[in-house]
């Protein structure tokens, strides 16, 4: 809905941003943490269907770090660092960039880790 390539078949489903972000929008509230960071990123950068809102931007990336996604808690720290959609506050941004640390970690131990021509390590 949201991506097309340029060697996409006429039969594949058109691009439509509109009907993408309230899918995402649906996504986030039920609860889906990466519903939430996508619609965020579309907030952050605009696009021809989404304006600009950094305020908006805000509200779903809190959420998506809310549920537990690394990305939107890095975006979160950014945020609150910079003062963008959100007044400057450098607790919370070290805060949250502390929950991006832990997250990242948690994932390094329950993901091995794929070194070129070394393979799966023991």
């Amino acid at each position: 809905m949201l991506t097309t390539t340029n060697n996409m078949k006429p039969s594949v489903i058109p691009k439509n941003n509109r009907l993408g972000m309230q899918y995402l929008d649906r996504a986030c509230k039920l609860g889906n943490a990466d519903g939430c960071f996508f619609a965020s990123a579309h907030y952050i950068a605009g696009n021809d269907t989404v304006e600009k809102d950094m305020k908006k931007a805000f509200d779903y990336t809190s959420r998506g770090c809310e549920l537990g996604n690394m990305y939107a808690c890095s975006n979160l720290s950014l945020m609150y660092r910079k003062g963008e959609g959100v007044e400057k506050n450098e607790k919370l941004a070290d805060e949250y960039k502390q929950k991006v640390i832990y997250y990242k970690d948690s994932l390094e131990k329950v993901q091995p880790t794929i070194e070129m021509e070394q393979g799966i390590k023991d």
